[in-house]
């Protein structure tokens, strides 16, 4: 945080545990070490016609943004990050992508998550380049240079749907499994394809999750301490 050249930080921000707890630990740092640095909490929202349709929408209006999911959870991380945080200047950055503005950049996306091509690729390739974009408005982009991600999470504690599958097929043995399969090919199966999508504007994504000594510590925590996939969906 101290050595990012700039005034603002800024972290791609769904308002979910894992760029909740980035937030968290960012705003700390800033708050205990008084440091003049701001926050920008970029919450990525698309026009999609199932859920227009499912409110009654002809077209999106702020009305529908304000209604997607992630930044519904948003919203409520920023309030609560507000009530723990009061003198850390944050900025809850609401993006709002058009069917057309993503049609428009589809196949600059594609190509730089190149080689991986799933419906899955896309999606996450297209929120990390819009969110490196952060256009607010016609010729202004925020200042930031840094941008931090979640990514490392959910392969290292046991956040996907597969390794609740691998469990329950094969207990602890199935799931560490899985999630090992996953570490080892994080760095050449998605963070090429995530580093491409942020530096194409310029910035430089940096990985909390994914810091060295942290992931050697975590790797010596029992999985049955890092997640219990007995308790239901969402809370294990």
């Amino acid at each position: 945080l101290i050595y990012c050249n700039s005034d603002v930080i800024g972290i791609m921000f769904s308002g979910g545990i894992d760029s909740l707890l980035i937030a968290a630990i960012a705003a700390s740092i800033i708050a205990e070490e008084s440091l003049d640095l701001e926050l920008d909490l970029i919450n990525v929202a698309f026009e999609q016609p199932s859920l227009l349709k499912s409110l009654n929408l002809t077209e999106a209006t702020s009305e529908y943004y304000e209604n997607v999911p992630d930044r519904i959870g948003g919203q409520l991380a920023f309030l609560e990050l507000g009530k723990l945080f009061p003198l850390v200047k944050m900025n809850f950055v609401r993006l709002n992508i058009t069917i057309h503005d993503y049609e428009q950049h589809k196949d600059e996306i594609i190509q730089l998550i190149n080689p991986n091509r799933t419906v899955m690729d896309l999606s996450i390739g297209a929120v990390l380049w819009f969110g490196g974009r952060c256009a607010l408005k016609e010729g202004m982009k925020r200042d930031f240079k840094v941008l931090l991600l979640g990514m490392g999470a959910d392969e290292q504690l046991g956040g996907y749907s597969r390794h609740l599958s691998a469990f329950q097929s094969d207990s602890w043995n199935g799931l560490l499994k899985e999630m090992q399969m996953d570490l080892d090919r994080l760095g050449h199966r998605n963070l090429g394809r995530d580093d491409r999508c942020i530096s194409d504007h310029g910035r430089e994504a940096r990985y909390p999750f994914l810091d060295e000594e942290f992931v050697n510590w975590l790797c010596k925590v029992p999985l049955c301490i890092k997640c219990n996939l007995i308790l239901p969906k969402g809370q294990g």
